[in-house]
């Protein structure tokens, strides 16, 4: 009697709320932040420099990252829309290409991949992820993860945005 009293307890006061749900990822909105970085950024330390471009009538951003002698790219991305969904293609110098999709856009933009091709050993070291940290307008972090047989390591490049040609 007393389990079927409880239970009926349990009826009276209704089943728990259920979780909220996630917030909705606006890829649009992410895409058009990610557009406001257009420009050339240096990472002192790592001597590396990236490069962002709204290319495609505004469809697309191109990404280059080079080294010290800043003629060899050593790695391309091309972000772009579908439908909603902020993806990336990532060329890597390693010679596969993982393809991502926003995972997070508060308070950092996060892309995780979703699948690499050109990938021989499914094992095999490639990027798995990317997170743009922006302090301001002149200031970015990429915080890159690289995967090889399950594990992780970070790859970080505090950039800060290059003025060429202007006042500031």
């Amino acid at each position: 009697m007393t389990t079927l009293l409880a239970l009926a307890a349990l009826f009276v006061a209704g089943a728990p709320p259920p979780a909220a749900a996630p917030p909705k990822l606006d890829g649009r909105a992410a895409f058009e932040q990610l557009k406001k970085l257009e420009g050339n950024w240096k990472a002192e330390k790592e001597a590396t420099w990236l490069q962002l471009r709204v290319i495609s009538n505004g469809s697309a951003v191109l990404e280059t990252m080079t080294g010290a002698d800043r003629t060899k790219i050593v790695m391309t991305s091309v972000y772009s829309l579908d439908g909603n969904e902020l993806v990336m293609t990532h060329y890597c110098g390693q010679g596969n290409q993982p393809f991502m999709k926003m995972k997070t856009a508060v308070p950092n933009l996060r892309l995780e991949t979703v699948r690499v091709t050109n990938l021989p050993d499914p094992k095999g070291n490639h990027m798995s992820a990317v997170t743009f940290v922006v302090k301001d307008a002149d200031n970015l972090t990429q915080e890159w993860d690289n995967t090889r047989a399950g594990t992780v390591s970070k790859i970080v490049f505090p950039f800060t945005r290059e003025y060429a040609n202007t006042l500031k």
